[in-house]
């Protein structure tokens, strides 16, 4: 899953600010959200987004 970082953070895993980072370890990702340190990018995929193209309304 796709993140955003909200500060700047190094160790294990570092980034800067601003910085997209993909992660794929469930226990580092939760720590980092619950510490306020990234923010989730994009949903679960397997979640419809909801803007697809459909038909004109011909009313």
């Amino acid at each position: 899953m796709k993140y955003r970082t909200l500060v700047g953070f190094s160790g294990v895993i570092s980034a800067p600010l601003g910085a997209v980072i993909e992660l794929d370890n469930e226990m580092w990702e939760r720590d980092l959200v619950n510490a306020g340190y990234i923010e989730v990018l994009e949903v679960d995929e397997a979640k419809p987004k909801g803007r697809g193209r459909g038909k004109k309304n011909e009313g």
